[in-house]
């Protein structure tokens, strides 16, 4: 919207309500993102940590999700009520890694392996 991320987020009783079909059938956007998935084994299942997710680093604005587990996040993501995703890429937006493609793979790789 406008040159935004907009985020839409619904707990799990609420995931495909009227309102979010709504917003959905009326969004107007190149891209769109709809996600639907299982809590990450051990967390709890809240809003708050539920895809998909929206940061900004060096003043652009990302939108993602990610269908899995980042097992090297989860025991910060339980302490954070949030989910081991967003902690995965924050710390790729904090250690200024995100535009450096060959260290995301990398890194990617060494989670796939583990």
């Amino acid at each position: 919207k406008n040159n935004a991320v907009v985020i839409e987020k619904r707990d799990r009783e609420h995931a495909w309500d009227n309102s979010y079909i709504q917003i959905a059938n009326n969004a107007q956007s190149k891209l769109f993102l709809a996600h639907n998935r299982l809590t990450s084994a051990g967390l709890e299942s809240r809003v708050e940590g539920s895809h998909p997710f929206a940061l900004t680093a060096n003043g652009v604005s990302y939108g993602f999700s990610h269908n899995g587990t980042i097992y090297d996040f989860v025991d910060e993501a339980k302490k954070r009520n949030t989910s081991d995703s967003f902690l995965f890429v924050e710390h790729l937006i904090l250690q200024n890694e995100l535009n450096d493609d060959a260290h995301v793979i990398a890194r990617l790789k060494k989670i796939i392996a583990t």
